[in-house]
């Protein structure tokens, strides 16, 4: 039995998001349908409907029964999309998730955990409200609050963007580990007066003395990724990090940016 159930309203995307429990031995993702856990004794078949392939749509698909060894998942998709360039992807790894993003024609994988490992994935927190702004200086859009992640620690981010028209500018997205602002807003997509929306990716280990890295990718519509290096230069908190804030910013008060379903993951170093 299928159950859907933690339902909120984005204002980002303006529709329901759900989490989506699956139990079934097969299961064609919704319109609505963000996360999909799957707990069942059997294999699975998940389906990503040709309806939702449109740039920046994303979907997760998680084990949550901890046996994808024994009982793969496979994701297909329903028409001739591919995933990664291929037509099916499996999770054979037990607790395997993988993040599913479209650029409108195919589907692409961001993961969660990498197939083959024995890597542990901990959601730290992150913030599910949209944040907007119109200011034409840089302001805290968006904060992942009372955190406890260790130095060193490999940390992942996810987040929704968007932006209205109203003239050609651009909005601009950056970052603030605690209470250092680590890079400046950078330009997230194109600056034509169009609405625009996107995926925000990021890496970044924090705190290691001479070594201050970590990147942003950005995949944006229409159908532009692109990547930057995290800190520029500016060395990270040699601390622990509770605070992960994106900051923004526009290059005009016509137009309002806007930021949502920020979640922070952390990976085991041993």
């Amino acid at each position: 039995m299928t159950q859907t159930h933690q339902q909120h309203r984005s204002p980002l995307l303006n529709r329901r998001e759900t989490y989506t429990a699956v139990t079934d031995a097969a299961y064609t993702a919704k319109a609505g349908d963000q996360v999909i856990g799957v707990n069942r004794a059997g294999i699975v078949t998940i389906t990503l409907p040709t309806a939702e392939v449109r740039p920046g749509r994303i979907y997760t698909v998680k084990d949550e029964s901890g046996a994808a060894n024994a009982n793969n998942i496979t994701i297909a998709t329903e028409g001739s999309e591919n995933i990664d360039g291929s037509p099916t992807h499996v999770l054979s790894t037990d607790y395997q998730g993988v993040s599913l993003y479209s650029d409108g024609t195919n589907w692409f994988i961001v993961p969660i955990v990498a197939a083959g490992t024995s890597a542990t994935v901990t959601r730290e927190g992150g913030q599910t409200t949209e944040a907007t702004t119109t200011s034409t200086s840089t302001v805290d859009l968006l904060t992942a609050a009372s955190l406890t992640i260790p130095i060193g620690t490999p940390v992942e981010v996810h987040a929704m963007l968007r932006r209205t028209t109203g003239t050609a500018t651009t909005a601009k997205v950056g970052l603030k580990l605690n209470t250092t602002a680590v890079r400046s807003p950078l330009d997230w997509g194109p600056s034509a007066n169009n609405p625009d929306t996107g995926l925000l990716h990021m890496l970044l280990q924090h705190g290691l003395s001479s070594y201050s890295f970590g990147h942003y990718m950005f995949v944006t519509n229409p159908d532009q990724l692109s990547y930057f290096d995290i800190s520029g230069g500016i060395a990270t908190p040699v601390a622990e990090l509770t605070d992960i804030i994106l900051q923004a910013k526009v290059g005009s008060s016509s137009i309002t940016m806007g930021a949502d379903e920020m979640h922070v993951y952390s990976k085991a170093v041993s």
